[in-house]
C-alpha cells in the first residue's frame, strides 16, 4: 500500500515543508556525490563546527530505500503540523530536535551511525508533533492490487514507517560491524526525536488551533 496523502485539511500553503524537503534532496544527492556513504558521516564534540554539522546531519539519509521514505512521509504529514504550529515553529521543531537527538546520541556512543540518519531522526520529531495533534487522524492509502483508495489510521502507517527505519538501521550496523550497545543508542535516538517532538509541539503550538482538526473553507 501506498500513503497518499493524510486527511486533515490545511489552512496554509505548506511553504516550510516544501522547502525542508527541498533541503533533504539536495543534503541526500551532496552526500552520494560526495561520499557515495551517508553512513560514513561523523558528528565530532561540541564545537560550534560539530554543532553546524549535527544540523546538516538532520538533511542526511543512509541510503536511497529510508530517503524515499523519508521524504515521503515529511511530504505527508510535514504540512499538517506547519499548519497548526506555524511555518517558524515548525521548521524550529525539524531543526532544534532533530539536532538535539543528533548530538545527544553522539554524546552517550561516539562509534554511532546516528548523524547518517540525522534526516530519520528529525522527521521522527516531526511523527511526535503530528500524534500530538491529531491522535486519531487517519490516511489514505493507495492499494494497487486491486487498485482502490481506503482510509487508515495514521498509527498504522507510522508503523511502517518505524519498520522501514529499523530494518534500514539494521543493515546499516551490520555492515559496520557495530557493537549491540550501539544498536541500543541508535534506537533511543528515534524514541528521543520522537519525544522531544511531542514536547516542542505542546510547548508551542498556537493556541487558537490547538483543538482545530476540521475546518470550514467559508471561515
Amino acid at each position: 500500500m501506498i500513503p497518499i496523502q493524510d486527511v486533515i485539511p490545511t489552512r496554509l500553503v505548506p511553504v516550510a515543508t516544501y522547502t525542508l524537503l527541498a533541503l533533504n534532496i539536495v543534503g541526500y544527492l551532496t552526500e552520494v556525490q560526495a561520499n557515495g556513504d551517508a553512513s560514513a558521516r561523523t558528528v565530532g564534540g561540541l564545537t560550534v563546527a560539530a554543532l553546524i554539522d549535527a544540523v546538516r546531519a538532520t538533511f542526511l539519509h543512509a541510503a536511497l530505500l529510508p530517503f524515499a521514505i523519508n521524504v515521503l512521509f515529511l511530504w505527508l504529514f510535514g504540512g499538517t503540523v506547519e499548519d497548526q504550529l506555524g511555518r517558524l515553529r515548525f521548521v524550529a521543531l525539524y531543526l532544534i530536535c532533530g539536532t538535539a537527538a543528533v548530538v545527544l546520541s553522539r554524546m552517550v556512543n561516539p562509534a554511532s551511525p546516528v548523524p547518517a540518519i540525522g534526516g530519520s531522526l528529525a522527521i521522527a520529531a516531526v511523527m511526535g508533533a503530528y500524534f500530538v495533534l491529531f491522535p486519531n487522524a487517519k490516511v489514505l492509502i493507495l492499494v494497487p492490487i486491486p487498485i482502490a483508495l481506503h482510509e487508515v489510521p495514521a498509527a498504522v502507517v507510522f508503523t511502517i514507517w518505524c519498520a522501514a527505519q529499523f530494518l534500514a538501521l539494521a543493515v546499516i550496523l551490520a555492515q559496520t560491524g557495530a557493537p549491540d550497545a550501539t544498536v541500543g543508542s541508535a534506537l533511543a535516538a528515534y524514541v528521543l526525536a520522537f519525544a522531544m517532538g511531542a514536547a516542542f509541539c505542546f510547548a508551542l503550538r498556537r493556541k487558537e488551533r490547538a483543538h482545530v482538526e476540521w475546518w470550514d473553507p467559508r471561515d
